[in-house]
């Protein structure tokens, strides 16, 4: 598997509540197609070239004009030129098929309302839909983050790493949950197998020092060394 398709497989199925997380990946995966700069309009398609009676009448609307001696004629476009422009614009053309073909491909049917023509407006329908989160949203994330427990059948770096981006998605939405709280979260959501990292966090630091990355490495070394 090549490091594109892991960057591919990193990014989530966007849902909604999701949006923080999924729009850093996704961008992050446009940028190594190169279409991201498509995506925000800042590459724009190519006009066409003038030809036939659209140059002749370009040439002659330029030569009415009285300083017509200042202004740069329209020149009629090579078929080399023609030829070159068009395979410019179907570059531009299939980079625009291929984002969003990626974006569509990476959200939930349920809101693939939000797909446009073109790239550029399918990103700003979707950040306009779900980049201003409100108080729905945010119960959401806080209630999961909450309620979320490690599994004990799994490598539990799946569930720590979710905690982790669940605190950075409320902390993106001005709720800004404390690392001595984060940390503490943390230890609740540890499953019974796993008790000696709390009993050692507990009994060997100042509540102040107690910190979600610390324990998160605890966590991985202890389950790596038990199973």
């Amino acid at each position: 598997m090549s490091s594109k398709e892991d960057l591919s497989a990193s990014v989530p199925i966007l849902v909604g509540p999701n949006w923080i997380i999924w729009e850093a990946q996704m961008k992050a995966y446009l940028r190594t197609k190169g279409l991201w700069q498509l995506v925000t309009g800042n590459e724009v398609r190519l006009r066409d070239l003038p030809a036939g009676r659209n140059a002749q009448a370009a040439q002659a609307a330029t030569a009415q004009q009285p300083a017509r001696e200042a202004v740069a004629a329209i020149p009629f476009s090579t078929a080399d030129q023609t030829a070159a422009r068009n395979k410019e614009q179907n570059d531009w053309d299939n980079k625009g098929d291929q984002a969003i073909d990626i974006i569509t491909l990476k959200i939930s049917h349920s809101i693939r309302t939000h797909i446009a023509d073109h790239a550029s407006e399918t990103w700003m329908n979707l950040s306009m839909a779900f980049a201003t989160p409100g108080p729905a949203t945010i119960f959401n994330d806080f209630t999961k983050v909450v309620n979320l427990r490690i599994q004990s059948n799994r490598h539990p770096a799946a569930d720590m790493n979710l905690m982790w981006d669940l605190f950075e998605c409320l902390h993106a939405q001005e709720v800004d949950i404390p690392s001595t709280l984060r940390a503490l979260i943390l230890l609740n959501a540890i499953p019974p197998m796993l008790q000696t990292v709390v009993s050692v966090a507990l009994q060997t630091n100042e509540t102040a020092d107690l910190n979600f990355t610390d324990i998160r490495n605890d966590v991985t070394t202890v389950y790596e060394q038990t199973v």
